[in-house]
This record gives C-alpha cells, sequence and structure tokens, in this order.
C-alpha cells in the first residue's frame, strides 16, 4: 500500500480536507483521482466519524472510508449528557454498524472507549471476534466512566472467546493491548501473554478482584511495557521478560522480578 506524507511546511493533509476543497484552481478534482490505496490513507488521518462523512463526496468515496484500517470509536461521538440512559445503546449501535459494514481484511487498530456495563457483554464479544478475525495490531477496550469508575458493574472478558481462538481466531499480529475496567480472570492475561507472541505493550487497569496470582513469565516474550494496576486482591506478581522495558504496577507488595536486564523504568 502507498503512502501519503504532508510535504515539509504544508498543511497538514487532515486539515486540508476538513477545510476542503478537493478540487484545484484548473478545476480538476485531484483527490478523488488519486489510487485508493492512498485515499485510504488520507481517511486514515481522519476521525471515524469525518471519514465516514467523505461517502457523500461522490461514488468514488462512497465505500472507501469501509476500508480505514483504524477503528477508533471514541466517546465524542456519543453525548451522554444529552442523551441520558439512551447513550449506551446508541453508542453500541454506532459499532455495530461500523463493524457490519467493514471490508479491509486487517484493521491496525480497534478502540472502544465509553463505560459499557455487563449488558454489553455479547455486543464486547462480537466485536472483540470481529477485531481477531482482521488481525487487529492495537486493541483498546476501555469501559470505564473517568468521572465515577464502578467496577461492580464492570463487563467481564468473554471466556468463552478465547475457548475458541484455536478454531477461529488468530492472536497473533496483536502487538498491543490495553484493558480497562474489565473484569478478567489471571488465566485470560497469562493466555494473551503466551498467545500474543508479538504483544509489546499490555496495560490492565481492572478490579481484578478473583485474582491472586499472576505469572508474566517466558524466554521468548517480546513484551516492552507493562501495566497491571487496580488488581485489589493480587497477592503474587511474578515478571520475567528479557526484553521488558517499563513496568508499573499498583504495589510492590508480592512483586518477584526475575531475568528483567532491560528493566529500565
Amino acid at each position: 500500500m502507498e503512502t501519503v506524507t504532508p510535504c515539509a511546511g504544508s498543511v497538514p493533509i487532515c486539515r486540508q480536507i476538513r477545510g476542503t476543497s478537493f478540487v484545484g484552481g484548473d478545476g480538476v478534482d485531484r483527490i478523488s483521482h488519486l489510487p485508493a490505496e492512498v485515499r485510504i490513507h488520507i481517511l486514515s488521518l481522519l476521525s471515524l466519524k469525518e471519514a465516514a462523512r467523505t461517502s457523500v463526496l461522490s461514488f468514488r468515496w462512497l465505500h472507501l472510508w469501509k476500508y480505514t484500517p483504524s477503528l477508533d470509536f471514541v466517546e465524542s461521538d456519543v453525548s451522554r449528557s444529552e442523551l441520558g440512559n439512551s447513550a449506551g445503546p446508541k453508542y453500541v449501535n454506532m459499532v455495530n454498524r461500523v463493524v457490519e459494514s467493514h471490508k479491509s481484511p486487517t484493521i491496525k487498530e480497534f478502540k472502544i472507549n465509553f463505560p459499557l456495563g455487563a449488558s454489553y457483554t455479547n455486543s464486547i464479544s462480537r466485536w472483540l471476534e470481529f477485531a481477531f478475525s482482521r488481525h487487529v495490531q492495537r486493541l483498546e477496550l476501555h469501559l470505564d466512566d473517568p468521572d465515577f469508575r464502578s467496577y461492580g458493574s464492570c463487563s467481564c472478558l468473554p471466556e468463552q472467546l478465547l475457548a475458541r481462538s484455536n478454531m477461529i481466531l488468530n492472536f497473533n499480529s496483536l502487538k498491543e493491548l490495553s484493558l480497562k475496567n474489565v473484569q478478567l480472570s489471571g488465566g485470560a492475561i497469562e493466555f494473551f501473554i503466551h498467545n500474543c507472541t508479538r504483544l509489546e505493550k499490555l496495560i490492565v487497569d481492572s478490579p481484578g478482584e478473583n485474582v491472586s496470582k499472576l505469572e508474566v513469565c517466558g524466554s521468548s516474550l517480546v513484551l516492552k511495557h507493562l501495566e497491571i494496576v487496580s488488581f485489589v486482591g493480587l497477592e503474587s506478581l511474578k515478571i520475567s521478560a528479557p526484553r521488558l522495558t517499563s513496568l508499573r504496577v499498583t504495589s510492590l507488595r508480592g512483586v518477584l522480578l526475575e531475568n528483567v536486564p532491560m528493566l529500565v523504568d
């Protein structure tokens, strides 16, 4: 796939599109006649909502946004203050519509950022299946409310999703994983560590009330950045990761470090 890099000193191309003229001084629509791969790269520089809006420009743009490799469902796309109790269902419907219409065989990032409780577990499971089936590289599942964090109503990571992994899903493409306010078992965390062979960054900010012991160990791990925070019941954390350079934990109590020669932070 070709890439487009704005020239030094020029207005960023995403700003050009937002402010927009697709037609040059000679009346020729030059952007619309660029190769599809280049136009998809341009759309990847926009927010998902802005990318979808380009479908009204012309027939050449109608379905192009459905191939964007970055799916970032930011909370600002749905205003909770305006919608009240309907904000959750509207957000879920928005994600469902995009997932059902998306056409690219691979995606670079898939980000969910909205406070969704346990009642949405089935929807979250379908989204994760979609992301892993498209060989996602960066995955964020942030289900917390920054103004009011309630662990009692957080969603559980669907264990059946991991159980089916050997049959239909491939986790090898995942490089970065961030989970917030997601109820996890120790087995689920260790599953990602050992089955995501390219995983370099892992952030888990969740209650983990049923997790008392956790091991992040393996001589072949490529993990560089690790955060394990808010695990209220964690009593023992053993870490052995030769490429680890950054570590953040809630408390050093019960932490055992082995074979971390590159750890500096």
